[in-house]
């Protein structure tokens, strides 16, 4: 990874414990932006917008994709959708597996971690101009 772990912060060395922070970090610990995180909010916003929103082959409309998907998992009370549901276009849905944001089985799509999609689906209420503590009192708590 190249990262000098002195230079590392304590909060962020507490985050990076848990496998699922330590891969999201892997992702982005080369950016200058990388090592200044500071709590799990920080390390997705980050992940999510240095490997996805500005990955050549993914973008906004990914990015969107994902936000829309994370809802429709969270109206349907589920962890995964029929692959055929999710709207991103095929090589949208490619870049995001290879990038280890989504995985398929047996025809299913789904999060690689429940953080993506917390992250996701907050993200998606507050695009459709949804404000925090409305979206927390309007669904029932996750995950299911």
């Amino acid at each position: 990874m190249g990262v000098d772990a002195s230079s590392l912060s304590v909060e962020l060395k507490q985050l990076l414990c848990l496998p699922q922070n330590l891969r999201l970090f892997e992702s982005i610990a080369n950016l200058d932006r990388g090592l200044e995180i500071r709590n799990a909010f920080e390390l997705q916003s980050v992940f999510l917008d240095e490997c996805v929103r500005q990955h050549p082959d993914i973008g906004t409309p990914g990015l969107r994709s994902l936000q829309q998907l994370a809802y429709q998992l969270l109206k349907s009370r589920v962890h995964h959708l029929p692959a055929v549901q999710f709207s991103a276009e095929e090589p949208i849905q490619r870049s995001l597996i290879s990038q280890n944001v989504l995985f398929e089985d047996a025809g299913k799509i789904a999060f690689t971690h429940q953080t993506l999609f917390d992250a996701l689906v907050v993200q998606h209420a507050l695009a459709n101009g949804e404000d925090l503590l409305s979206f927390v009192l309007a669904h029932p708590p996750f995950p299911f």
